[in-house]
């Protein structure tokens, strides 16, 4: 199991002087996508979404198959698993929809949907930057919990274990927060093409398993239970697991791209 783990992958980000090997179509094994190395790939980010911002040959309008009928619409996007058609009209279920192909486009139609495909990117890439702050700032919590466990071991700095508590407390709160927010965006972020769905459903998962991580931990120093401890530690490995999987997918994007 993936092992998701602030302070190593931190390092590894400022450490990391390799920037230039690519994401292959193939699945590879190895060191592309190690857990320890997965968040080496964030900051070249930036650069595969200004590849796939790139003009794309001419697109074509969509034929929606959904149960026994057929819509044809110049555009669409998905948000929260409803597919909303441009022309307006009640959005329809995503499980309900069979197939989503393509006629033709004109060029004011072709503009539109590269234009949503940029936006799209642009607010992913924006997301994904506020993530790697928070490993950031995880990083130092977690560091900070070590004091904790060293002063219970005190029995004459009940006051400053006290003190520490709290302020740790607080910290995994407003850490709690901060990932809600992504989450909330991720899964009101308006998705132009199908084929991009699953980069924003794993991020789902990925924060819900943080934020379960992170009340874990928060238990964890409000009781001394080491079980609490060691669930949010097994939820981080989850965390690890979503983000080689969102890795992967963004590779296979690309290259259908």
């Amino acid at each position: 199991m993936a092992v998701y783990h602030p302070q190593r992958i931190h390092k590894d980000i400022a450490q990391s002087n390799d920037l230039r090997a690519p994401l292959f179509c193939k699945e590879r094994t190895g060191e592309i996508f190690s857990p320890d190395r997965m968040y080496r790939w964030v900051p070249t980010l930036t650069v595969l979404f200004i590849f796939l911002l790139l003009p794309a040959s001419s697109r074509a309008e969509y034929r929606i198959t959904f149960k026994d009928k057929t819509v044809e619409t110049a555009c669409y996007w998905i948000e929260k698993s409803k597919v909303h058609l441009c022309e307006g009209g009640e959005p329809l279920a995503l499980s309900d929809v069979s197939a989503i192909t393509e006629g033709k486009f004109s060029s004011l139609e072709n503009e539109m949907h590269q234009d949503a495909i940029r936006r799209f990117w642009t607010y992913m890439s924006w997301l994904l930057d506020n993530e790697t702050d928070l490993i950031t700032e995880d990083r130092a919590v977690m560091e900070g919990i070590k004091e904790i466990d060293e002063l219970r071991a005190s029995t004459v700095k009940k006051k400053e274990l006290r003190s520490l508590k709290k302020k740790y407390s607080d910290e995994i709160n407003r850490l709690i927060e901060q990932v809600t927010f992504i989450h909330k965006a991720y899964s009101d972020i308006h998705t132009p093409d199908r084929s991009l769905v699953q980069l924003s459903e794993t991020k789902i998962l990925q924060m819900i398993t943080w934020t379960q991580s992170l009340q874990e931990m928060q238990r964890y120093i409000n009781t001394a239970d080491p079980t609490y401890r060691d669930y949010s530690q097994e939820h981080m490995k989850q965390v690890g697991d979503f983000q080689v999987s969102f890795m992967r997918t963004l590779s296979k994007v690309m290259c259908d791209h």
